[in-house]
């Protein structure tokens, strides 16, 4: 998988990714409801070539699946008022909670990162540490998303934690600051009926804007310390809301 906060992908990245589909995938692209994009049939030993490839587009496959913060939606209409206040939450959100490992460089592109906005300081060296999901990671996979008001085409509801903007008047104006909504998942097991459930997000918090990604990380990172880590069909945030 490859991640594409916001669903933005310049021309040069379309070209890239879409390279790689032909070279070491099955010639086909499969771009998902969450703003990433998925390649099939990639044998082990083409494995590296592509994920290295991707990384050179300044995408980057790391931290598109697994038990972390997956790929942060946004609305991704081209439009100035909205870039103004979704992308710098974006980016911030995407450096926040990207996994810090090292080991990802090294076993891929030789050490060699292109990805840009990876952290505020790439430059430095960073303990083996992750700072967010510690030695375990996370239960389950967590989802994040930012819609607009009066626009959700990012289905904000059904994520972990959802972002909306507040204005100054109602769907346009100045930015006044940020509702967070946390506990949304629409996935459910078969045969448990009594146990697991669709769930949509609940308002949580209003924040001013310099705090949302603060509030974001105290609900991540109390995912993870009391998350149920025993049964993963209840390991999703909404069940340790409810």
């Amino acid at each position: 998988r490859c991640a594409v906060p916001g669903g933005v992908l310049r021309r040069d990245q379309w070209l890239e990714i879409d390279r790689l589909a032909d070279a070491v995938a099955d010639g086909r692209l499969r771009l998902t409801t969450r703003q990433g994009v998925q390649y099939h049939v990639v044998h082990k030993g083409e494995l590296r070539e592509l994920v290295a490839g991707v990384n050179s587009s300044l995408l980057t496959t790391l931290g598109a699946c697994g038990d972390v913060v997956r790929n942060v939606m946004a609305c991704p209409l081209p439009h100035p008022e909205r870039s103004a206040v979704l992308e710098p939450l974006l980016a911030a959100i995407v450096t926040r909670f990207r996994p810090q490992t090292e080991s990802y460089w090294e076993l891929w592109v030789d050490g060699e990162r292109a990805v840009s906005a990876e952290r505020p300081d790439a430059a430095s060296p960073i303990d083996d540490v992750e700072p967010i999901y510690g030695a375990a990671y996370l239960p389950r996979k967590f989802k994040i998303a930012i819609a607009w008001p009066g626009d959700n085409c990012v289905d904000v509801y059904t994520n972990d934690v959802g972002i909306v903007p507040t204005l100054s008047e109602g769907t346009t104006g100045e930015l006044t600051g940020f509702v967070v909504l946390a506990g949304g998942g629409m996935g459910m097991s078969h045969g448990r009926p009594d146990d697991i459930y669709p769930l949509l997000a609940q308002p949580v918090a209003w924040v001013p804007p310099g705090d949302v990604v603060e509030v974001v990380e105290a609900i991540v990172t109390t995912q993870r310390d009391h998350g149920n880590r025993e049964d993963r069909s209840r390991a999703r945030l909404k069940y340790l809301l409810e």
